[in-house]
């Protein structure tokens, strides 16, 4: 990574990450982001395979991906206790139970994009 300059998000983690390997982490907004890869401003960049790399198709805009598993990114389902408290047992089950399936779907749904950014990046 020594010398290529990558887009990362915002937390300072990130940066220091980036640096750490040799990279030079850049702070980019992502509607700057995309017109930044088209013009070879930035190299590579650190994003999220669900909410990032699927939705704006990365492949179009990156010859190389490299899904080396450094992070995670999960998805972390809260409510105020407060607010819980107020529920019912059967409610709070049913809430539980339908948390539990859209963690599922998402982990699912990661590892379904995470196969086809690999075709993708074999292509």
């Amino acid at each position: 990574m020594v010398g290529l300059k990558f887009r990362v998000r915002v937390p300072l983690s990130l940066l220091k990450h980036f640096r750490a390997v040799g990279g030079n982490p850049m702070a980019i907004q992502l509607g700057e982001a995309l017109t930044a890869f088209q013009q070879g401003t930035v190299d590579g960049q650190e994003n999220p395979v669900v909410s990032m790399i699927t939705p704006y198709k990365l492949w179009d805009v990156h010859k190389h991906i490299t899904l080396w598993h450094y992070a995670i990114d999960p998805l972390i389902l809260g409510v105020n206790k407060r607010v819980w408290n107020t529920f019912d047992l059967k409610d709070r089950e049913i809430i539980t139970a339908t948390a539990q399936e859209a963690m599922a779907w998402n982990k699912k749904a990661a590892r379904k994009v995470w196969k086809t950014a690999q075709r993708q990046s074999n292509s």
